[in-house]
């Protein structure tokens, strides 16, 4: 009896036994979850590479957190201090949070510095070297003037610029047409491609204007040789257009109210099609770049107040620019008293929070009322209308933010303008002399022609033989029309009324 006792027992002590073993052995299998300050990370507190709860499979997970119900230690300087069970919804959140360490981020921010995406040159050298070389992707640029002042015949000429380089335009038109936006690039490309005659006669006599162009008008008519000029000067400026500008340019032309949600859902059925044209074709491929004309003709989603609805539009396309990594540029106007002051930020008050959203903040002023003159005695009577008038016109843009770069400061970057042939060209102020002549304004004359800007690719057509320049003739500009464009008179670009 007493030997079944003690056989009794001493299974009873092996059993024991070996349930703690099996127990022990089962506790050193389930690894504990530990959260460590270092890292922020879920990690195990076992041996072995793969030791993170979230690198499990998720029946992994649930066999670990579920059927064993591993407790959590509390974590000196850590977030966390509880000690119940994790679950696989502890896990799922986990993975899902949108804030991460900066620990965690710095392989990714190694990698972005090390593979930088490229700067887009947009063909003014000087506005370039402001802009830290270019648009930068990810960022929004927006170009303020006064009404017809050359805002958007700038920036149509910078996208035109990028496009020869073969990069995908994206344009928001949303007060010119097709056409006239055409129209614009073939006049700007009869005279930029055909700057001698203008630096031998101090004309572009052979250039046309836009009106002209979408009229079908010949000016030389009753001169054959003239106008066999005028007529190869198209002919050069179609083929570029056509051959290098065109097949990258693309025109929205919203029938209805655009809003920022019409202009998201275009960019991406746009990026969509031109990415899987690219990939078929074994290309690499880069969103458009997009120009938006302009910021206060788009829509509000809702019934808001005007300053609410635009600020929360540019930071809508700020997220999209960052989305997409690519620039956006925003063509925007100005409060009425900005139109008789030099450009500043509280041109753009009216305009919403733009200054504080946006990456670049830009703005024209004609010269006369650059901040340094504009201040003298007798510029408080300056009729803005006439520097607006002339052609050409010299006007300075000024970079009054750049978040990652420096500003253009108390003087801007010179711009001699072109209304008749819708042309800019950026000039050194070295280049001529200020000298006042009126109360209400000054002149100036070139000590030297500026160094004619090509396009951004060096590219340049084959013209015509230029040796050869008829004397000077034309009339003066007596009505305009959108960005100064001449309507019933020409004035061929002389320099002797240009207005300080």
């Amino acid at each position: 009896m007493k030997k079944k006792v003690v056989v009794k027992k001493a299974s009873q002590k092996v059993a024991s036994g070996v349930k703690k073993v099996a127990k022990k052995a089962a506790k050193k299998a389930v690894k504990k979850a530990v959260i460590t300050p270092e890292s922020s990370e879920i990690k195990t507190a076992g041996d072995g590479e793969n030791n993170s709860v979230l690198d499990l499979p998720n029946d992994q997970v649930s066999e670990v957190t579920q059927d064993h119900h591993v407790d959590l230690p509390v974590v000196k300087n850590s977030v966390v201090r509880t000690r119940r069970p994790i679950t696989i919804s502890d896990v799922e959140m986990i993975r899902s949070l949108p804030v991460i360490s900066d620990l965690d981020y710095l392989p990714q921010f190694k990698r972005d510095i090390k593979n930088p995406l490229s700067f887009v040159p947009t063909g003014f050298p000087q506005f370039d070297r402001i802009m830290g070389g270019g648009l930068r992707p990810g960022s929004v640029s927006i170009i303020g003037a006064m009404p017809s002042l050359g805002k958007t015949t700038y920036v149509i000429q910078l996208v035109d610029n990028i496009a020869v380089t073969g990069r995908d335009i994206l344009i928001f038109s949303l007060e010119m047409s097709r056409k006239e936006l055409v129209a614009k690039s073939y006049s700007r490309l009869t005279a930029s491609f055909h700057e001698e005659s203008y630096h031998k006669s101090g004309n572009f006599l052979f250039a046309k204007t836009a009106d002209e162009i979408m009229n079908n008008r010949w000016r030389h008519v009753e001169n054959k040789e003239y106008l066999d000029r005028e007529m190869q000067y198209f002919a050069d400026a179609e083929r570029f257009f056509q051959e290098s500008i065109a097949p990258h340019r693309f025109i929205v032309e919203p029938s209805g109210q655009c809003d920022f949600s019409y202009i998201a859902s275009k960019t991406d059925e746009f990026c969509q099609v031109r990415s899987s044209q690219a990939k078929e074709e074994g290309k690499p491929y880069l969103a458009p770049i997009i120009l938006i004309d302009f910021l206060q003709i788009i829509s509000p989603a809702e019934s808001k107040d005007t300053r609410q609805h635009l600020g929360e539009t540019v930071r809508a396309l700020k997220s999209l620019a960052v989305n997409r990594q690519t620039a956006i540029l925003v063509i925007s106007s100005l409060n009425r008293a900005g139109y008789k002051t030099p450009i500043s930020y509280e041109s753009f008050k009216e305009s919403g929070d733009i200054e504080y959203c946006v990456d670049f903040l830009c703005g024209f002023n004609p010269i006369c009322m650059n901040g340094n003159r504009f201040n003298r005695p007798g510029m408080e009577n300056y009729d803005v209308n006439l520097a607006k008038s002339c052609n050409p016109r010299i006007l300075e843009l000024f970079v009054l933010k750049n978040r990652l770069g420096e500003t253009s400061g108390e003087k801007g970057i010179f711009n001699q303008f072109f209304p008749s042939f819708n042309y800019f060209r950026e000039i050194n102020s070295d280049n001529f002399i200020l000298e006042s002549k009126k109360s209400t304004g000054s002149k100036s004359q070139e000590s030297s022609p500026p160094t004619p800007q090509r396009q951004s690719n060096g590219r340049r057509i084959p013209t015509t033989n230029d040796n050869e320049v008829p004397p000077q003739s034309g009339r003066r500009v007596s009505s305009n029309q959108g960005d100064g464009q001449a309507v019933d008179e020409i004035d061929y670009g002389g320099d002797d009324d240009i207005p300080f």
